[in-house]
């Protein structure tokens, strides 16, 4: 398997910090709030033993900041059967 990409580079890739991700509750949501939210869960997950973690979210930008933590993390990641 190739190297990872850094974080960085797979979140903001060519991309100003001030780029709108997502729309929460009226607050825009910048690539800059990504990757502080991606590196949150990045650091949680690294410092737990467990190797492979469940996610669900019903927020589709926590998941998908969870989902690349995890990654970075070295986590292996299942996701739950959409039974809605």
């Amino acid at each position: 398997m190739d190297k990872p990409c850094s974080l960085a580079g797979i979140c903001a890739a060519d991309r100003p910090a001030d780029a709108p991700v997502a729309l929460r509750d009226d607050q825009l949501l910048t690539f800059a709030d990504f990757i502080r939210r991606v590196s949150g869960w990045r650091s949680t997950l690294a410092n737990r033993p467990e190797r492979t973690w469940g996610l669900y979210f019903q927020d589709s930008f926590e998941f998908a900041a969870a989902l690349f933590g995890a990654w970075h993390a070295g986590k292996t990641v299942y996701l739950p059967p959409d039974s809605g």
